[in-house]
């Protein structure tokens, strides 16, 4: 008898441990430097069990090392979260941990993480999962990874201003360009000198910034800023280097200086940086909207051409 109360209770605190386990996902995605959360595009999908995998072109990072190079990358163990068909071209939100654990794919109600509902699932632990989303917890995770990173990056000067690497004082500044994911912005020069007052950046040993994909070697994205067209000029990575780099140079840019996230973040406000060029996705209020203006022309529609026929009966 006791030999069978003793395995009970070990079942019991197995069962449990593997529950717990297993509804904490929200927590882990957070607090695993390896976890990966992106939005993509579908190129392929097969559901074959154990040997399933998912092919997506990364469209969105939110966290993790996620290489946004428009290149499509296979995922393994596909699991499609919740009751619908994975379609291809379609643009879902992922999330990794590793190659021992699934691949999982949601549909989502919209690609604003600030409001964004995830759709057929419920419980606890995607309410958890949301309300992570909606609040920047994950984006707020992934910069302080990067932050750790470079701070272990050796350093071997004096730290420098981001102002003084520019090169152009505020009163000889006329026009300031910032370059990012392919759309030019034009920057108000009091409110760009504003932003990058104190903004001060670690000199390290220089740094590779290429990464090598199925095409060969590319380099980081990341953000080119422009005063009075060559005059000054900056490159910034996502992930916080930093070179005084132009386009317009024929070598390649390096990882010459580090900054704090905090400090980009001042710099990407300045314009509508986070938006991105991702399909539309209908919201659910959309949908009500549309579907209650279809249903509403329809009966209109059908009042109209009824007293339409009988306007014409009273003719004749």
């Amino acid at each position: 008898m006791k030999k069978i109360f003793v395995i009970f209770c070990f079942l019991t605190v197995l069962f449990s441990c593997t529950t717990a386990f297993a509804g904490s996902i929200p927590e882990d995605l957070l607090h695993e430097d390896n976890a990966k959360i992106f939005f993509g595009e579908v190129v392929s999908f097969d559901s074959n069990g154990e040997e399933s995998f998912v092919e997506v072109i990364p469209t969105k990072k939110i966290k993790g090392d996620v290489v946004l190079d428009g290149l499509a990358k296979t995922w393994p163990r596909a699991n499609a979260v919740g009751d619908f068909r994975v379609e291809q071209g379609k643009v879902y939100l992922f999330t990794y941990f590793d190659e021992h654990n699934p691949t999982d794919i949601f549909e989502v109600t919209s690609y604003d993480t600030a409001t964004m509902e995830l759709a057929h699932v419920s419980g606890d632990m995607w309410e958890r999962f949301e309300r992570y989303l909606h609040e920047g917890r994950y984006e707020e995770a992934e910069e302080e990874r990067l932050d750790r990173e470079n701070a272990g990056l050796k350093t071997e000067g004096e730290d420098i201003s981001l102002a003084a690497l520019l090169g152009v004082p505020e009163e000889a500044a006329e026009e300031i360009q910032i370059y990012y994911y392919g759309k030019v912005y034009d920057i108000d020069v009091d409110a760009f000198y504003q932003a990058i007052d104190g903004i001060m950046l670690t000199d390290i040993e220089d740094v590779s910034l290429e990464r090598k994909n199925e095409e060969g070697f590319v380099i980081q994205n990341g953000m080119y800023i422009t005063i009075n067209g060559f005059s000054g000029y900056a490159f910034i990575t996502d992930d916080g280097k930093v070179d005084k780099y132009g386009m317009h140079m024929s070598s390649l840019p390096v990882g010459a200086y580090t900054m704090k996230f905090i400090d980009r973040a001042k710099i990407l406000a300045l314009f509508s940086a986070n938006d991105a060029d991702l399909p539309f996705l209908e919201t659910k209020v959309a949908g009500r909207i549309f579907r209650y203006s279809v249903l509403l022309i329809g009966f209109l529609g059908v009042v109209i051409g009824f007293m339409v026929v009988k306007k014409r009966k009273e003719r004749k």
